[in-house]
């Protein structure tokens, strides 16, 4: 017993050092420890020397939860307790969600159990869609301009409109003062996508004009996915120095190794359910009382939809005693207060159904969804990949549970949907085989009552975007149109 309890010792202390090995401090690796982390991934290891070491750009691609955020949080932290200056590291990402994720992340290791972080690393989170722990608009103009805080964490819109819009010349005089010397691009690849590219641009020529003088500010982009986009953005990021191009690290798995693990993980069971598009909701609803899961994420192609499934979840009492599922909204409509209110409860079991569109498909670290609905085909095979991806995570952490998988996903299909299946299945690699849990019979007897609470979500649903559109003026037939769009 004692000679099994100092290898087990030996064996941790052995893993600890491995985080020193890499260049971290004792302070840095203990608080690893204290919050159960022990062993570096391969992103962290080829990740975290560079940016302690070198000043060359790195762009990365790893799969999601292989913990990029940390690969870049642990190095700017490590530097910045040595060395702290203001307006050091500027980490954007695309969603507020991820912003606010990658925030707290950096406060829970530099928080007020570590004192000698704390005293020396500040950072200030700035995101749109309404303010979250912050009264007004001001207080983030105090925070970015007078607390000058060592590490800003934004989305690019709120942060351009910042440092364009907010008078920062008025308060501060010049741009000098405002140099980066890390710039974090997380999931590169939707930074660069039409919606953010403009924005993006705007950024970067304020923040690398001549007046600021940033010449050597040092580039990360990290990504789960590689695209063309992503491969021309290496070229721009390429130095005309050979010897300080950028450090390119690929741990992605190929494609044929994605669909090998897809078509060959005993974990996940993937299947379809076949079923008319005008009662899917009463499918939905069956499917609900008739699978065990301990936290289901169900997928919906639009905001209007996922609107309308959580509603009539809702009016249904899956909120209720009986059924005690608590149902929680995720979409880019609702304000930032209540997205994150969602993500919270669920993270915390509070809830143990998230209806969502692809905003939850990447980034958000959510380990125990064990089911998976696509209430809608997703139109593309990646789109599948990364919304089945949210479950069968970490198997190794869910062996007690006493289900024949560790991961299950479940698409609907309707007449309209079997070629976008055979596209899936053709880019995985297998055939599904449909969905036998679900009781058809006693669908049929439920779907009077599933048709009634699906005319009082749409009903519910209509007299919001009336009351929205006295309210601003807005044209209703054009918010109907922006409403369809996910």
């Amino acid at each position: 017993m004692i000679v099994l309890s100092l290898f087990r010792f030996s064996f941790c202390v052995y893993e600890m050092s491995e985080f020193r090995q890499l260049g971290l401090s004792d302070w840095l690796v203990k608080r690893l420890a204290s919050l159960s982390i022990k062993k570096p991934s391969a992103i962290q290891k080829a990740v975290i020397p560079v940016l302690l070491k070198e000043r060359r750009n790195i762009f990365g691609c790893s799969q999601t939860g292989t913990g990029k955020t940390l690969a870049y949080v642990l190095p700017i932290l490590e530097r910045l307790v040595v060395d702290p200056r203001p307006y050091f590291a500027l980490i954007l990402a695309p969603t507020r969600e991820l912003a606010h994720q990658i925030h707290d992340v950096i406060t829970v290791l530099a928080g007020p159990k570590s004192k000698t972080a704390n005293a020396l690393v500040t950072s200030l989170l700035i995101i749109g869609g309404g303010n979250y722990g912050v009264e007004n608009a001001s207080e983030d103009v105090q925070g970015l301009w007078l607390g000058k805080p060592n590490i800003i964490v934004a989305t690019p819109g709120r942060f351009l409109d910042q440092i364009i819009n907010r008078n920062y010349l008025d308060v501060c005089g010049s741009k000098r003062s405002f140099k980066f010397e890390i710039l974090v691009m997380d999931e590169g690849d939707q930074l660069i996508t039409p919606g953010f590219c403009t924005q993006l641009k705007d950024l970067l020529n304020w923040i690398d004009c001549k007046e600021v003088g940033n010449k050597r500010r040092q580039t990360v982009v990290l990504s789960a996915s590689l695209t063309p986009a992503l491969e021309a953005l290496k070229q721009v990021l390429a130095e005309k120095d050979e010897s300080n191009q950028p450090i390119v690290i690929d741990l992605l798995p190929t494609i044929d190794s994605i669909k090998k693990e897809l078509s060959t993980n005993p974990y996940l069971d993937q299947r379809y359910f076949l079923c008319p598009s005008n009662v899917k909701a009463a499918f939905l609803v069956e499917a609900l009382l008739d699978l065990d899961f301990k936290q289901l994420i169900i997928f919906c192609g639009t905001k209007r939809e996922a609107k309308l499934i959580h509603k009539i979840l809702i009016t249904l009492g899956f909120a209720g005693k009986d059924f005690n599922l608590n149902p929680v909204l995720l979409n880019s409509d609702l304000k930032q207060a209540l997205r994150f209110a969602a993500i919270d409860k669920f993270k915390s079991l509070k809830s143990r159904i998230l209806v969502t569109t692809d905003l939850a498909s990447r980034g958000l670290d959510l380990p125990l969804v064990d089911l998976i609905i696509n209430y809608n085909c997703p139109k593309s095979a990646i789109s599948y990949v990364h919304r089945v991806g949210r479950t069968c995570r970490k198997p190794h952490l869910n062996s007690s549970i006493s289900l024949p998988y560790l991961g299950k996903a479940i698409t609907l299909v309707s007449q309209y949907d079997i070629k976008l299946l055979k596209n899936i299945e053709s880019f995985i690699g297998i055939r599904m085989e449909q969905e036998e849990a679900i009781d058809e019979e006693h669908c049929n007897e439920i779907l009077k009552q599933v048709t009634y609470a699906v005319k009082d979500a749409e009903i519910a649903i209509e007299k919001e975007m009336n009351e929205l559109a006295e309210v601003k003026g807005v044209d209703l037939e054009s918010k109907k149109m922006k409403s369809m769009i996910a």
